[in-house]
């Protein structure tokens, strides 16, 4: 899943006290909602942010929620790409049907 501020801004670490507030609240809503539908399972919280020495303003930081829903095996051990096997839309319904 991932969770974007409105408002543009490339670093972290400027953002909007609001925007951080607000990007809270959606990390809380996202995760009860994975709690409710997969019960306690582990995740990851990544945050991008721009390049430290980037000059212009074109990326957008934001976070990824990332459900720990299968364990590492030959192709993901392998490569290091984690296979997602969850169609976005059976995850999009079952995350919209929930509270």
């Amino acid at each position: 899943m991932l969770i974007v501020p409105k408002e543009h801004e490339p670093r972290l670490q400027r953002a909007a006290p609001r925007d951080l507030a607000a990007i809270g609240r959606a990390i809380r809503v996202v995760l009860e909602r994975l709690r409710h539908i997969m019960g306690d399972i582990a995740y990851n919280l990544v945050f991008h942010t721009g390049p430290h020495h980037q000059l212009d303003d074109q990326f957008h930081w934001h976070v990824h929620v990332v459900p720990r829903l299968t364990t590492a095996t030959g192709f993901e051990q392998g490569t290091g790409v984690l296979i997602n096997i969850v169609a976005p839309e059976a995850a999009a319904h079952d995350m919209s049907s929930v509270g």
